[in-house]
């Protein structure tokens, strides 16, 4: 009866910022609000083993654990390990993870039910706590927040390779300002939101600044603003940023 509370309970808490989003990233409670991005590193995940379960509130399927000692690996935190019942832990490859910053991973996951995230689904369709990451301060968190709070903390926000309107409102029937494609377009949200759709201001240059030639002629041709759609109709990200600076 307990656990069916907590599972309604985090359905409920949850609904207001993912009512429209079922993707998003796995983060330590005060990653966003952090100012020092440097003191994060490695593989993010709670120290203590984390259940995998079968489905939303149903059986224990196995466990996330990390393995070896922390005072005696310097890898420890580099990785994380996953144990199905009685077989031995096997590696979890990065590519399931997601970076958020040098050398930085988090895990993402791609749906959302019940108090409970569907995870790393190449290897099967696992299932973990909101709450049991709670108890251990951390948070799921949706792309267009990870957007958001992190503006000014990364270098930077580009279309991606598909491209993105800059529309004079927040409307696919607006007026379409700029069709943004490549890294000569900068993209930075301004923290002002409706829906999926947020403004932004946008730097058009003639190269990226990361590889302009600081002795070229002046680079930015001109500065835009309006909205774009910032993520997809379930939450994943419509841009994509550089995790160090270039």
């Amino acid at each position: 009866m307990r656990n069916l509370f907590v599972s309604f309970l985090f359905t409920i808490l949850s609904l207001p910022l993912f009512a429209q989003y079922r993707t998003g990233l796995i983060l330590p409670n005060k990653f966003l609000e952090s100012n020092r991005r440097d003191s994060f590193c490695c593989v993010l995940f709670p120290d203590s083993d984390i259940f995998l379960y079968e489905k939303p509130a149903g059986k224990r399927a196995g466990k996330i654990c990390r393995v070896g000692d922390p005072n005696d690996d310097e890898n420890y935190y580099d990785s994380l390990y996953y144990k199905i019942k009685r077989s031995r832990p096997k590696l979890i490859g990065k590519e399931l993870l997601r970076e958020v910053g040098f050398d930085t991973y988090c895990y993402g996951f791609d749906d959302l039910k019940n108090g409970y995230v569907r995870i790393f689904t190449s290897y099967a369709n696992f299932w973990i706590s909101v709450y049991e990451l709670h108890k251990m301060d951390y948070s799921i968190c949706s792309w267009k927040d990870f957007i958001i709070h992190t503006t000014g903390k990364l270098p930077g926000f580009f279309p991606k390779q598909e491209g993105l309107n800059l529309m004079a409102k927040p409307s696919a029937d607006s007026k379409v300002i700029a069709k943004m494609k490549g890294e000569e377009y900068e993209i930075t949200p301004t923290g002002l939101c409706n829906g999926n759709w947020c403004k932004v201001t946008v730097k058009r240059y003639k190269k990226n600044p990361c590889i302009a030639d600081k002795n070229d002629e002046p680079n930015l041709l001109k500065t835009y603003t309006g909205w774009i759609q910032i993520v997809d109709a379930v939450g994943n990200p419509l841009v994509w940023f550089y995790t160090h600076p270039c």
